[in-house]
């Protein structure tokens, strides 16, 4: 018998012989998604139009490496697409949490705060990502979110960035 038979066989009579080690042979037999499966899943999902599947896609890939900043903006558009907009508020705070200061996910995050009301917060997300990454349509956001918040000196600076 060459190696590899004798401890596929030896392992086999271990798991028979040991009460509850059955189950754990056979989980261990059977692969895991890894959190890039999880997430090409998602992608798919996010492509034909499903982002509810392509939330909990993305939720669980992050669960298994919360590191790409990619799978987290996927993870709160397909939120937003599929209208859970305070589940998507929370997962920008959590995708903030691990990239500190981005400008897309502070922009996300201050569109998706301007829409709960607050003005305030979602005015000092604009100017966070601006101070790092001016485009038009960041410029306009930010205007608008300071008028929002009743600050029109401020989005009249804003502005005069145009």
């Amino acid at each position: 018998m060459n190696g590899c038979r004798a401890t596929a066989l030896a392992l086999a009579c271990l798991a028979l012989a040991t009460p509850g080690m059955q189950a754990q042979a056979q989980a261990q037999s059977q692969p895991q998604d890894t959190a890039w499966q999880h997430a090409s899943r998602a992608y798919e999902a996010f492509a034909a139009g499903d982002a509810t599947a392509a939330s909990r896609e993305a939720a669980r890939a992050l669960a298994l490496d919360p590191a790409p900043l990619t799978w987290h903006v996927l993870q709160v558009q397909s939120l937003i697409d599929s209208g859970q907009t305070g589940p998507a508020l929370a997962a920008a705070h959590a995708a903030l949490q691990r990239h500190p200061g981005h400008p897309a996910l502070l922009m996300v995050r201050a569109h998706l705060l301007q829409a709960a009301g607050d003005r305030s917060a979602a005015r000092a997300d604009h100017e966070s990502a601006l101070r790092t990454h001016a485009t038009p349509e960041g410029v306009l956001a930010a205007a608008d979110a300071a008028l929002s918040a009743g600050e029109p000196a401020t989005a009249l600076q804003w502005l005069q960035l145009l």
